[in-house]
């Protein structure tokens, strides 16, 4: 049996483990970033002198509060498990399956009732 005979491929199922994982370690990041981003951004706000000390120490803030912004946005955007799980739903949810579906239905109903009236 190929990878491709399969409905829902199995590795899915790692993957939706991997994103869920990947979520939590984003928002952990984002929030180890943005607290101390807070304070220093009030340090040097408050204490500004504009020598090379305070430029060197913006740049570094400002870096650092861009991977703040990065990290914080791809723990919002990265879709949680339940989320996967509907997309796949709504994905496999087509009428062609349902129509799939039905005839299987039928066709077991059917071997059911031809095989009830071979018994008697």
């Amino acid at each position: 049996m190929n990878m491709t005979d399969y409905i829902i491929n199995p590795s899915w199922f790692y993957w939706l483990s991997v994103t869920e994982t990947v979520k939590i370690v984003m928002f952990v990041v984002f929030v180890c970033l943005l607290v101390p981003c807070i304070v220093m951004w009030l340090f040097l706000l408050l204490d500004w002198d504009g020598d090379e000390d305070d430029i060197r120490m913006l740049k570094i803030l400002t870096m650092l509060s861009v991977l703040a912004a990065v990290t914080g946005t791809a723990a919002i955007f990265i879709p949680s498990r339940n989320t996967l799980i509907e997309m796949q739903i709504a994905r496999l949810a087509t009428p062609e399956n349902a129509a799939w579906s039905v005839d299987k239905l039928k066709e077991a109903v059917d071997y059911i009732v031809e095989a009830v009236k071979a018994v008697k």
